[in-house]
């Protein structure tokens, strides 16, 4: 598969891009810096044409991007991804603070997303507004909602729901491996799963 990776640089960005290149995928990587292995990189603002060309070539784009709290890089992306490709196999990053009409969140959740709106409320809105967008495309989307990302606990497993999350973190390995299992399943098209730590 040809995935062009957006945020290639980033802390889940690397390493998704090293689970796609073990698995013996071709990368084209999009990031604030060199990535060392990718098979084409690309750069540039959003509205760049080579970004549009990008990703129309390639079978699916998956987007690590992280927006600060006054950026709206998120939702900008997806614009554009989407202006070049209106079919595209779009999988984003979004966080489980993005809300979907089908949650059933329970208090800690909903308490926890108050939090988010308090402290990185323009970050969150980004991310709803890149999920809203994708939702009403024609695309072939999936909106990952991890939990709290951590590192140097990954186990190789995670576990997939679709009402609330089923742990309270996940590590970015195992986000990077469940990236890359959803890209090859149509059950996941159009649908925004949480995906937490197995228990």
């Amino acid at each position: 598969m040809h995935i062009l990776l957006l945020g290639a640089t980033g802390r889940t960005g690397r390493r998704v891009f090293a689970a796609a290149k073990a698995a013996g995928h071709r990368v084209t990587a999009h990031g604030r810096r060199a990535v060392a292995g990718a098979d084409e990189e690309i750069g540039g603002a959003w509205t760049d044409p080579a970004i549009a060309e990008a990703a129309r070539e390639a079978d699916a784009v998956v987007s690590c991007l992280a927006s600060s709290n006054g950026e709206g890089v998120c939702s900008a992306a997806a614009e554009a991804v989407l202006r070049a490709d209106p079919g595209v196999r779009y999988v984003t990053v979004a966080g489980a603070g993005v809300d979907r009409p089908e949650d059933e969140k329970g208090l800690g959740d909903k308490a926890i997303g108050l939090v988010m709106r308090l402290t990185v409320g323009k970050m969150l809105a980004d991310r709803q507004r890149e999920v809203d967008m994708l939702a009403a495309s024609g695309a072939e989307w999936t909106a990952m909602r991890p939990p709290r990302l951590t590192e140097g606990r990954a186990t190789g497993r995670w576990t997939f729901t679709f009402d609330r999350p089923a742990a309270t973190s996940i590590d970015r390995e195992d986000l990077a491996g469940a990236i890359l299992e959803v890209l090859g399943r149509e059950d996941m098209v159009r649908r925004a799963p949480f995906v937490s730590a197995a228990r």
